[in-house]
């Protein structure tokens, strides 16, 4: 699977090597290092893969500039719910990214819900700005949320407004 944007593209993460030098977490929600990329590609490979890993390319180049991975946290009637996690070296573009993935997952997939635990402030406010609300989980830790009828209804400012 391939995804377009104007300045960004989406590839799957599968049968990949990656070099991660140079990126950066800007959370905390996973360890990124080359043992999460290697089970990441490795769990893509499966036949009924439990993360679902991107990497954000840059259109000009064949630069990775983002990782954005789904962890399968449970599924109902074929609907996935998922994690997201995400590293980028350039927020803008990894913003860029994340539309497009959302855009897949929620309508094209039907994704249900992604969670996302709080991290820091920059990933925070690349939730918010992707309509993400803010939400305490059951086991009272703090995180944001989006469901397919909020990511809808925005959508739909976003386009009539």
């Amino acid at each position: 699977m391939i995804l377009k944007g104007k300045k960004v593209y989406i590839e799957d993460a599968k049968n990949q090597e990656l070099n991660i030098k140079g990126l950066y977490a800007t959370d905390d929600f996973i360890s990124l290092d080359n043992i999460f990329i290697e089970k990441s590609i490795e769990e893509m490979n499966k036949p009924v893969p439990r993360v679902y890993s991107y990497f954000v390319k840059e259109n000009n180049g064949n630069k990775v500039i983002g990782i954005i991975s789904f962890e399968i946290i449970s599924m109902m009637n074929e609907y996935r719910l998922g994690r997201l996690h995400f590293v980028a070296d350039d927020l803008t573009l990894l913003i860029e990214g994340l539309d497009l993935i959302l855009e897949w997952q929620i309508l094209k997939n039907n994704m249900l819900k992604i969670v996302a635990n709080e991290g820091s402030f920059e990933i925070n406010d690349v939730l918010m700005h992707e309509n993400f609300v803010k939400t305490v989980f059951k086991d009272g830790k703090s995180g944001y949320k989006i469901t397919k009828p909020i990511y809808i209804e925005r959508r739909g400012d976003i386009n009539n407004g």
